[in-house]
């Protein structure tokens, strides 16, 4: 994030950049953050002819 802000000067991450890494690792385990970004689909069966 820090990267993002000094190199490329995105100010998306200005106020992530200043978190420890230790920090935004919590943050992700939040449950309302899990919800936002998890996003689960069926797997799609196949068939196989076999022989």
């Amino acid at each position: 994030m820090r990267r993002a802000v000094d190199v490329y000067g995105d100010a998306r991450y200005e106020r992530l950049a200043g978190l420890s890494v230790g920090h935004l690792y919590n943050l992700r385990k939040r449950v309302d953050y899990l919800a936002r970004r998890q996003h689960w689909t069926k797997t799609k069966g196949t068939s196989v002819s076999i022989g």
